[in-house]
């Protein structure tokens, strides 16, 4: 359009006027798609950012323990100042411990589960001892309940346990045997070094030390021995 036609045309005098000054509705509308697509990206971005960090969570576990009405962090609880709440504590998870390393279930996910939680509570010679006793298991028919019958605290991290195994039938549940052990134990508390599998099955950082458990003899195989 020549620039004579314009001058004397106050409508595309104006629109000439309008085009300089903000613009022609062409740019306009290239201007908005840009910013649409530059919207868009940053909230796929956004978007990304949110499930990624959902994935994963950002709450670690906070550990404490009761003691009547107080309640004590791990690192209290830990320390030299409550020992006799330790060894308390440490009766019921080598009863646990017991449970999970020589009781026999029916369902092989389980006892596969008790043996990943008994492994998680030892350390040093009691590890060995407990993946020898694992290894020369082998699979039967049969399934083994472990009744505790006491738990005596010989000393301030030492244990003396006496139990009686049950052992069935896994079809059709007959009982086959029952036999009466015993075991000493020596324990530790260390949550200082922990896994996040350890956080799981051991958060509290109960470990045993030294493990020695056997059969109970009764009075007629000791006799039948000595014969």
């Amino acid at each position: 359009m020549s620039d004579l036609n314009v001058s004397h045309n106050p409508y595309l005098q104006s629109r000439a006027l309008w085009n300089d000054m903000y613009g022609s509705i062409q740019n306009k509308l290239q201007n908005a798609y840009r910013i649409i697509f530059i919207f868009a990206v940053v909230v796929v971005i956004l978007a990304l950012g949110l499930v990624m960090i959902s994935g994963r969570s950002q709450i670690k576990p906070y550990l404490a323990v009761l003691k009547g009405n107080e309640i004590l962090t791990v690192n209290e609880f830990t320390s030299p100042d409550f020992k006799p709440l330790q060894t308390k504590l440490a009766v019921i998870l080598a009863e646990q411990f017991l449970v999970n390393s020589r009781a026999l279930s029916s369902d092989s996910d389980v006892n596969q589960t008790n043996r990943i939680k008994a492994l998680s509570v030892v350390s040093n010679e009691a590890t060995r001892i407990l993946k020898d006793y694992f290894n020369a298991e082998v699979s039967s028919n049969v399934t083994r309940q472990v009744l505790i019958h006491t738990v005596l605290i010989k000393a301030s991290n030492t244990l003396d346990l006496r139990w009686q195994e049950v052992l069935r039938d896994k079809q059709s549940g007959e009982l086959l045997s029952q036999q009466d052990y015993s075991a000493q134990i020596s324990f530790i508390f260390d949550g200082d070094h922990l896994s996040e599998q350890q956080r799981v099955f051991n958060p509290l950082g109960f470990y045993i030390t030294h493990l020695a458990w056997a059969k109970d003899l009764d009075i007629k195989e000791s006799y039948n021995g000595m014969v």
